[in-house]
């Protein structure tokens, strides 16, 4: 998966976005790959430059997926990459990416028989809470 990532309080880092992304989908080729759109720095929201809306044009119109996230508070990081994963993995099972040897993408592991059809995966996994203490005793 490709991370495209701009800074919210940053309009020049968005106005790159469109060469990051036809550089990656240059690179790439023949292969396919999952894009996902991440506005960064939310927890700035007086500093805003870019709007949630200008991100979800621009995804929307390269056929992207979209997020926006908080490395600060930690807001919607993991789901960023859950999202990714998720994507990644309905397009094995829908066979739109192959795995394959010989390019940086998604490749068969030892025992690669297909094995991750018919499989569910939890890409969020569960935290446990913490018991009373810093050791969960």
């Amino acid at each position: 998966g490709v991370l495209l990532i701009y800074d919210t309080t940053n309009y020049v880092s968005f106005t790159h976005v469109t060469s990051w992304l036809n550089e990656a989908r240059a690179q790439i080729q023949p292969y396919q790959s999952v894009f996902l759109l991440v506005g960064t720095k939310i927890d700035r929201e007086s500093e805003r430059q870019v709007t949630t809306e200008e991100g979800k044009a621009f995804a929307d119109f390269h056929n992207v997926s979209f997020i926006e996230t908080s490395s600060k508070s930690s807001l919607y990081v993991q789901e960023a990459f859950a999202l990714i994963a998720r994507e990644i993995y309905d397009m094995l099972i829908e066979g739109r990416i192959h795995v394959q040897n010989g390019w940086d993408g998604v490749k068969p592991g030892p025992n690669n028989a297909n094995t991750y059809q018919n499989q569910s995966i939890d890409v969020l996994p569960s935290v446990q809470p913490r018991r009373n203490g810093c050791c969960g005793s």
